[in-house]
């Protein structure tokens, strides 16, 4: 982001982090670097309720936007798990940040339906079964006519299978 800027470019630089990050002291490095320096970065916080193994409720006191509001950084908020929300959302977002060259960070509070990794998910099944009820693909799909919902997973796999074949003739260091 710091380097667009300097190149005059208008460009806006997107990162994303989990809620975990904010127990990490490079964020608030990162959060005083970027307003001081007014770089036009657009932090969108996963809110996935879970630091690692960690339940929020257990690691993280205060609330994401106050810690960002001491900055004097741009802030927001929304708990969903649907796209196109998110979508009309973010437009007008990523937008602001360009136009004032200055950062913002959005949170999304949504949780993570896998485990962190293998072997370390210490969550109930009730827990995670009811999340899997809003997960967003399988609402989307009671948006979208089935004959669509087929097509598109007969391109995904389609696409897969051509990424498969080229990979399979890949030397090393080239592609045949």
């Amino acid at each position: 982001a710091y380097a667009e800027k300097k190149k005059g470019n208008d460009v806006v630089a997107v990162i994303f982090i989990g809620d975990g990050a904010f127990g990490e002291g490079v964020i608030y490095e990162t959060l005083n670097l970027i307003k001081l320096w007014s770089i036009p970065l657009l932090i969108i916080v996963e809110n996935n309720r879970y630091a690692q193994t960690t339940p929020i409720s257990l690691n993280f006191s205060g609330s994401f936007v106050g810690r960002v509001k001491g900055f004097d950084i741009s802030s927001g908020e929304i708990e969903t798990n649907d796209v196109e929300k998110l979508y009309r959302r973010f437009g007008p977002i990523v937008e602001k940040v360009r136009n004032t060259q200055l950062p913002h960070v959005e949170i999304i509070h949504t949780y993570r339906l896998g485990p962190h990794s293998k072997g370390d998910d210490d969550r109930s099944k009730d827990e995670v079964r009811k999340w899997w009820e809003k997960e967003p693909l399988q609402y989307l799909e009671t948006k979208i006519s089935k004959g669509d919902i087929k097509q598109v997973k007969l391109d995904v796999v389609k696409k897969l299978q051509e990424i498969e074949k080229r990979v399979s003739v890949m030397e090393f260091g080239s592609i045949k």
